[in-house]
C-alpha cells in the first residue's frame, strides 16, 4: 500500500509542477496552522509523516525524489503546528506546503513571489470562429526562443530577462502573422485571436503553377534554404498512449539535438538528454498492450529536408509520386503554394499521401502534412514491441512537420505524429478497443555558432522506447523551461486519479 500511495503522489506532484500552476503563497492556509501532539519517536520519514495524516486526515502528496521516504529521523514530544510538524519530520523548513480539498501538496522550496522566471501563459484562437489553433507557432521576434501551443491552443512561453521589452510573433499556416510586445501580455493567461488570412488572386500572380517543376527547383534551392553548416537544437519532446479513450501514459524530456549540415547526407544527427519526467496509468492488464515505435529518433527521420523521402525524389524525376497543383495559402504573412501528392499505381516505395507547402519567393518547403495510406499501413513496422496476448493492427498514420526561418536558413520548428490501432485479445471474442499513440517535438532554442558533435559518452540511442529510460526528474528544471501545456484529456485524468484518493482515504484504517 505504501508503495501504491507514493506512486499516485509522484503523478499528480509532476503534472502541476511541469505546467508550473503550483503558486507562491503570501501565507499559509488555516488548515497548515491546526495544531497536532507528535510523541518522542524514531523511524522512516514515510512512518512519521504518517502520524500527520492519522491526526489530520489529511493525504500527503509529495515527489518521492524531493523527499525519503526510507531515511530514518528522530523528533522531539511536543505540539506543532500541521506545517511544523512535516518540516521538523522531513528536516527541510524551506518546502512549500499548500491544501488541495482532502491532502497536502508538498512541493520544493521556490523563490520568493515576484522572482519566478517571467512567462506567458495564453490560448490561440480563430478571430472568426472561436475555435483553438493546435500547433500554433509563438516566439521571440528576431531569436530563435519559442514554443508551440497545444491542442487546445494553449502555449507557454518563458521570456529571459534580456528579452523582456521584445515583441512576441504568433504564427499559423492560412492566418495573419500576429505580433505583440511582451509588456502588454503581462495580463493573466491572454487569448489571443488569429485573422484568417484568405489570398486573394488580386494580391498576387502566380508565375509557375506545374507542380512537377515547382517540386525540382525546391531541391534544386534546398542547399540555399537549410543551413550547411551543424547546428545545435534544444527541443521539447513528449509521447502518449491513449487505451479505451483513457491516457495510460505520458513520457516527456528535453534534448540537445546536434545537426549535420544539409550537405553531410552520410553524417548522422546525435541526441544528448537533458531531462526528462514520466507518469503512467498503467494497470498490470495495461502492461501487456504493445508499445509503439516512436521515439526521438522518429521525429528525426521525419525531418524531410535532412533525409528526403521517397515523395521527393532528389532529381525531380519521382517514379513514385505523383503531384497536383492545389491551393495558394498563407504561412507567416509569406505566400505559400499548396501541392497534393499521391504515390502512382504499383508504386514499391512511397506509401504516403498529403501537401506539401512551398514558400513562393524562396521555395522553401516550409510545412508538410502527410499519411499512410490504409492499404499499406501493414507493410509499416509501426509496432516496437508487442504484448505476448494482444494483437494489435493499425488503422491510421498520419504525421505533420512545420519548418521556421531564423536568420537566412530555415530550421526544423515542429514535428507530430498521431498512430491509430485496433487491439484484439488473442483468442478472445470480445469487441476490439481503439489504441492511440502519439509523439510532438518542439525546437524551443537554436544554437549554430561553435557546435560540435556529443562524446559518446553524452549520446542516447535514439532508436530506444522513450518510456522505458530511466528517470531523471528535476522540478526546478521544468519550472524555468518552454514546454508545450498538456490537453484537457490529461486534466481529466488527474481528476478520475484524485477519485482513486479518495477512495483510498475511505478505506485506509
Amino acid at each position: 500500500m505504501m508503495k501504491r500511495c507514493i506512486r499516485y503522489l509522484f503523478v499528480v506532484l509532476v503534472v502541476q509542477s511541469v505546467l508550473g500552476f503550483i503558486p507562491c503563497l503570501a501565507q499559509k492556509e488555516d488548515g497548515l496552522g491546526k495544531s497536532v501532539h507528535l510523541p518522542r519517536s524514531k523511524g522512516s520519514i514515510y512512518e512519521l509523516l504518517q502520524q500527520v495524516t492519522r491526526q489530520t486526515g489529511y493525504l500527503l502528496m509529495y515527489d518521492s525524489n524531493l523527499i525519503d521516504n526510507e531515511k530514518v529521523q528522530e523528533i522531539e514530544e511536543g505540539t506543532r503546528t500541521v506545517a511544523q510538524a512535516i518540516h521538523d519530520i522531513t528536516g527541510n523548513p524551506g518546502l512549500q506546503l499548500s491544501i488541495r480539498e482532502n491532502y497536502i501538496l508538498i512541493t520544493p522550496p521556490t523563490e520568493p513571489c515576484g522572482q519566478e522566471p517571467m512567462r506567458i501563459f495564453g490560448t490561440l484562437l480563430d478571430a472568426e470562429t472561436g475555435q483553438p489553433i493546435s500547433s500554433g507557432t509563438v516566439y521571440i521576434q528576431g531569436s530563435s526562443w519559442g514554443t508551440i501551443s497545444n491542442q487546445d491552443g494553449q502555449f507557454l512561453i518563458r521570456i529571459p530577462d534580456s528579452m523582456k521589452t521584445s515583441r512576441l510573433v504568433f504564427s499559423h499556416v492560412g492566418y495573419r502573422k500576429l505580433e505583440m510586445p511582451v509588456p502588454s501580455l503581462m495580463e493573466k493567461n491572454p487569448v489571443i485571436s488569429l485573422e484568417p488570412n484568405l489570398v486573394s488572386l488580386h494580391e498576387v500572380v502566380v508565375r509557375m503553377r506545374d507542380p512537377d517543376l515547382l517540386i525540382k527547383r525546391m531541391l534544386e534551392a534546398r542547399e540555399q534554404n537549410y543551413s550547411n553548416v551543424p547546428s545545435c537544437l534544444t527541443t521539447f519532446y513528449r509521447e502518449g498512449t491513449h487505451y479505451r479513450k483513457k491516457l495510460l501514459d505520458l513520457t516527456e524530456g528535453v534534448f540537445e539535438i546536434y545537426k549535420p549540415g544539409i550537405g553531410s547526407p552520410h553524417v548522422r544527427e546525435q541526441v544528448k538528454q537533458l531531462k526528462n519526467n514520466r507518469i503512467s496509468f498503467r494497470s498490470e492488464e495495461d502492461s501487456l498492450i504493445a508499445k509503439i515505435r516512436g521515439g526521438i529518433g522518429s521525429c528525426l527521420t521525419l525531418d524531410v529536408m535532412q533525409h528526403l523521402p521517397p515523395f521527393l525524389h532528389p532529381d525531380g524525376k519521382n517514379e513514385e509520386c505523383e503531384y497536383f497543383y492545389s491551393n495558394i495559402t498563407w504561412i507567416d504573412d509569406r505566400i505559400t503554394h499548396v501541392i497534393y501528392f499521391r504515390p502512382l499505381k504499383g508504386a514499391q516505395e512511397n506509401y504516403c499521401e498529403g501537401e506539401i507547402f512551398l514558400d513562393t519567393e524562396t521555395l522553401a518547403l516550409v510545412q508538410v502534412n502527410f499519411r499512410i495510406q490504409p492499404g499499406h499501413l501493414k507493410k509499416m513496422t509501426l509496432v516496437k514491441k508487442q504484448g505476448k496476448y494482444t494483437k494489435i493492427t493499425p488503422l491510421s498514420a498520419e504525421y505533420t512537420l512545420s519548418y521556421r526561418q531564423w536568420g537566412k536558413y530555415f530550421y526544423i520548428s515542429h514535428v507530430r505524429g498521431d498512430l491509430h490501432f485496433k487491439t484484439k485479445k488473442r483468442n478472445w471474442l470480445s469487441r476490439s478497443p481503439l489504441l492511440h499513440t502519439w509523439l510532438e517535438m518542439a525546437t524551443c532554442h537554436i544554437d549554430t555558432t561553435q557546435v560540435e558533435p556529443f562524446s559518446k559518452k553524452e549520446r542516447m540511442e535514439t532508436e530506444a522506447i522513450f518510456m522505458d529510460t530511466p528517470l531523471d526528474y528535476d522540478p526546478v528544471f521544468w519550472r524555468n523551461f518552454n514546454v508545450i501545456p498538456r490537453e484537457k484529456h490529461l486534466k481529466e485524468s488527474i481528476d478520475q486519479l484524485r477519485e482513486q484518493f479518495d477512495k483510498f482515504s475511505q478505506t485506509e484504517p
